[in-house]
């Protein structure tokens, strides 16, 4: 707010080169009762693919659900009432495990590897997979042979 009048201001941006990687960009409604909105942007973009006869987890990915959406699909969804009001502290303990196990059914799974590594890595393309193994190479040679034109060629590429 600059002198009573409430401004909009942009805290994150989001960087791109290529128009064709952004599928869509959505403004999606302020956070509970703060002024801050949040961009909701969809990457086309290919996911990385997981190594013939790699162990593939999914995991809940939590940060791609709005909290918005998680009170709405608890509220309508999940019967918040113990089964009984004699049941002692365990059970309703597990009775809340299971009411909380429902609303992971809305949140997509992001993939990992048996490393817990993300296999989705939106910032990874051909191009930088090709520059870290340029650099990987160029440092793996310096290594194996520490000259100053191994070091000058291997500084370069880690640039």
């Amino acid at each position: 707010m600059v002198q009573g009048v409430l401004q909009e201001s942009l805290l994150d941006q989001v960087l791109y080169t290529n128009d064709a990687l952004v599928s869509s960009v959505k403004l999606l409604s302020n956070l509970g009762k703060s002024d801050h909105r949040s961009l909701k942007i969809e990457l086309g973009i290919l996911l990385a693919k997981p190594i013939s006869g790699q162990t593939v987890l999914k995991k809940p990915a939590w940060s791609k659900v709005s909290t918005n959406d998680i009170l709405n699909y608890s509220l309508k969804n999940v019967d918040w009432n113990y089964s009984s009001e004699e049941i002692d502290s365990d059970m309703m303990y597990n009775e809340l495990l299971e009411k909380l196990g429902h609303i992971t059914d809305i949140v997509p799974l992001s993939r990992f590897d048996s490393n817990n590594r993300p296999l989705n890595l939106p910032w990874s393309n051909s191009r930088l997979k090709r520059m870290r193994k340029n650099k990987d190479l160029a440092w793996n040679n310096f290594s194996q042979s520490p000259t100053r034109e191994n070091y000058s060629y291997a500084f370069i590429k880690d640039k």
